[in-house]
């Protein structure tokens, strides 16, 4: 179903249920969906298109509720405070910076090796290890858009490669998983085909 189909189809359960915010939340913003479509002479049907729309309609909302708040007029934030969490429930989750970041990288890498490129974000330094030990690099975050290539290990240190400074090094065990740790444990790897 998309997402003009389920705006229609919540509008009508809030009639039911004599859900009036919801009711009329839903309601302007398939006004605002036709007004476009009348002004631009279009009928959208992605849901792309529809969500700039909401966007657009949640941004309004916010930049009114800054004006009650500037006016001392707390009668009216709880009401859009309710309309926006509605409008924001349409929305698809949006990334943060470093994600966008490192799903880009997957994407590019994905693209240009003959590989499958395997994000291990969120795994521990001890399981990411793996990898150098049979022969593959990781790539590793170290915050700041920067990262390192972990090359190998031994029993005290990691053997990591800056690219920036283009030098080989040892790093204490701790040190690293500290330092990944702190940048969210984002490694990127490889499995060749």
């Amino acid at each position: 179903m998309g997402l003009k189909e389920q705006l229609m189809q919540d509008y009508k359960d809030a009639m039911k249920n004599a859900d009036t915010v919801r009711k009329n939340t839903v309601n302007m913003v398939r006004a605002a969906i036709k007004q476009h479509e009348v002004d631009q002479r279009v009928t959208l049907e992605d849901d792309a298109d529809i969500v700039k729309i909401i966007k657009k309609q949640v941004k309004m909302r916010a930049d009114a509720l800054e004006d009650f708040v500037k006016a001392g007029r707390d009668d009216m934030l709880e009401g859009y405070k309710k309309e926006i969490e509605i409008l924001q429930s349409y929305l698809p989750e949006e990334m943060g910076e470093e994600e966008i970041r490192t799903k880009s990288l997957v994407r590019v890498l994905s693209d240009n090796l003959d590989a499958d490129v395997l994000d291990l974000s969120g795994c521990s330094l001890s399981d990411v290890l793996y990898y150098p030990s049979s022969g593959t690099p990781v790539m590793a975050m170290t915050g700041e858009g920067n990262a390192v290539i972990i090359m190998g290990y031994d029993a005290k240190n990691t053997i990591l490669y800056d690219p920036r400074e283009d030098r080989v090094y040892k790093l204490g065990m701790n040190d690293s998983a500290l330092m990944f740790e702190r940048a969210g444990n984002r490694f990127i790897t490889y499995i060749p085909n």
